[in-house]
């Protein structure tokens, strides 16, 4: 199967309707290397290129965001609770990664609205 362009991918990622990050962790800061209109929604701003720590700090809070963190950093794949706004959502965290990568270089995070807290 051909591989699908990134242009073509970045529009169905922009399409969806569930808030979505995609955050570089092979780099210092691991910063966000794309945000959907969803996110921008929740978020109120293009985060791109900013800190990870500090958009999803900004959302939760320091101590949600210190175990986002560390869930991160083991590579684990998991789901939290979060309220934003007065809605509860499900932030869905899971890495990505290449069969040939031994570590992921990057990670989603989204946030499913409707789940219960």
């Amino acid at each position: 199967m051909k591989a699908i362009n990134r242009k073509i991918l970045e529009q169905v990622l922009a399409a969806s309707a569930e808030p979505l990050l995609i955050i570089r962790i092979d780099h210092p800061d691991w910063p966000v290397a794309l945000s959907n209109e969803a996110f921008q929604a929740i978020g109120g701003k293009d985060v791109r290129n900013k800190a990870f720590a500090d958009v999803v700090e900004q959302l939760v809070g320091r101590d949600l965001a210190l175990e986002i963190s560390e869930a991160i950093r083991c590579h684990d794949e998991t789901s939290l609770p979060v309220e934003l706004s007065g809605r509860e959502y499900l932030l869905a965290l899971r890495p990505l990664s290449l069969p040939s990568e031994p570590l992921p270089k990057f990670y989603a995070a989204f946030w499913r609205a409707g789940v219960g807290a």
